[in-house]
């Protein structure tokens, strides 16, 4: 457990301790409007502002804590907690969108929910790196195509989701049932990347166990 860590867990202890009804607050972060000229160079500040902003909080708090200012480390920590549960939501909305198009076989919502770029990659169970946006999304025509016994249904066990920054992964236990047989269990790592406000996945790697 990292430095970080260990001290926001001992403000809580702490804080829950001094203040036991402590209201837990919540905090939005700017929006930059964009335009077609300079949306990439916005972006790019919006992603930089974000982790910034979450560095910064965790500094403070480390700060507080250490010259035992437990009422500043205690709102410290509330903004950092709705940052996180803020972030966290929206990532786990973006999970179920991919495997509701999974299940459905809606390559509508398949392709919307895709990063775009040369950077988003799939490995499917049994299969090598698929990289690309449009590779990608082919390989999603064939795995839940015509012949893969859609709808599907698929249950999620032990799901985590971790956040920072930019950035996000969700690891999974994958159950696949078709109507008639079973894809067995899969464990699966989905990456998230935040684009203009959005969280797109840009890496599915799928593999089979055997439990």
């Amino acid at each position: 457990m990292s430095h970080s860590s260990l001290a926001f867990l001992f403000v809580q202890c702490k804080c829950r301790t001094l203040h036991p009804q402590l209201p837990q607050k919540r905090v939005s972060t700017p929006i930059c409007s964009s335009s077609a000229n300079n949306s990439e160079s916005e972006n790019k500040y919006q992603k930089e502002k974000y982790i910034n902003d979450e560095n910064l909080l965790e500094k403070e708090l480390q700060i507080a804590i250490e010259s035992e200012n437990y009422s500043e480390a205690a709102r410290l920590r509330d903004q950092l907690r709705a940052i996180l549960e803020t972030e966290t939501a929206k990532v786990l909305s973006a999970n179920s969108k991919f495997y509701r198009a999974f299940e459905s076989g809606d390559m509508k919502l398949m392709r919307s929910i895709w990063a775009l770029g040369e950077n988003v990659h799939c490995i499917h169970p049994g299969s090598g790196r698929i990289s690309g946006y449009d590779m990608v999304i082919s390989s999603w025509d064939l795995m839940i195509g015509p012949e893969s016994g859609i709808p599907l249904k698929i249950e999620l066990q032990n799901l985590e989701v971790h956040v920072k920054g930019g950035l996000a992964y969700v690891t999974c236990l994958e159950i696949v049932r078709t109507q008639g047989s079973s894809w067995g269990k899969q464990l699966a790592t989905n990456v998230f990347e935040k684009r203009d406000g959005n969280w797109y996945i840009c890496m599915h790697h799928a593999s089979h166990i055997t439990l």
